[in-house]
């Protein structure tokens, strides 16, 4: 394989680069294609929960700390979110860099290329989502198309985009227990789509209530303002990931 990125997920070390012209993650003595593997990264409070699968079962998963935001990175009144390099959360969480490579989705910095010589033929995602009756499916480029049952759904949860701006803002993950999909808000035409076509199938969830439609009616509106980072009166932490909804 030839390694473009490493680092530690967990305790263990980690190698992401190319193998036969696909992205592959080798850890723990496994190696998975990250174009056919489901990557999950979950993140509670800076407590991490990442699993990967292969099509065949074959999975490893971790549970660790989240390093940032420091309490100095806390301290800094003039982070420039914007900037060509800033801060963000990859930068101290290897595990939260290998699911943005393996969902197509994350700074373009990260997504495009492992190193400065080494073109990624990084996963590309086809808008809309194809929604067929309990069925939400993300087609995609140069990767297997990501598939949830709605019916099985166990929980939706947000992601945001803390520092840069060549990413979606705001990421919906949407979990059944055996599939996957992320839907990324990046502007208001998609955020129109999650109002008007996905939001009246989630709110069908049962339990589904009115503060869950708080919450994903502030994800999508953090997408919609185009400011990364927090606003006048926010923290940092008020833009960690959170959960939208669970079974």
């Amino acid at each position: 394989m030839r390694v473009g990125r490493t680092g530690q997920i967990g305790a263990s070390d980690a190698d992401i680069g190319l193998l036969d012209d696909s992205l592959h993650l080798r850890w723990r003595g496994v190696t998975f294609d990250l174009t056919r593997a489901v990557v999950r990264h979950r993140d509670d409070d800076g407590r991490i929960q990442f699993t990967v699968t292969n099509p065949d079962g074959t999975h490893e998963s971790a549970d660790y700390a989240r390093r940032g935001p420091s309490e100095e990175d806390r301290r800094m009144d003039a982070i420039d979110f914007t900037a060509e390099e800033p801060w963000t959360w990859e930068d101290s969480d290897f595990g939260l860099f290998v699911f943005h490579v393996a969902t197509g989705t994350g700074p373009i910095k990260y997504r495009h290329t492992l190193d400065t010589s080494t073109p990624a033929r990084a996963p590309r995602s086809f808008w809309p989502p194809v929604l067929v009756g309990d069925t939400l499916q993300r087609r995609r480029e140069h990767a297997r198309s990501e598939s949830v049952d709605l019916d099985r759904l166990v929980e939706v949860r947000a992601k945001f985009e803390v520092s840069g701006i060549w990413s979606a803002a705001t990421l919906l993950t949407l979990d059944d227990g055996d599939g996957l999909v992320v839907v990324p808000i990046d502007g208001d035409s998609v955020a129109d789509w999650v109002d008007i076509v996905l939001a009246p199938v989630l709110a069908a969830r049962p339990g589904w209530g009115p503060s869950n439609d708080e919450r994903l009616e502030r994800a999508v509106t953090y997408a919609r303002r185009r400011q990364v980072g927090p606003a006048d009166g926010e923290r940092l932490d008020d833009w960690a990931e959170w959960s939208i909804w669970e079974r």
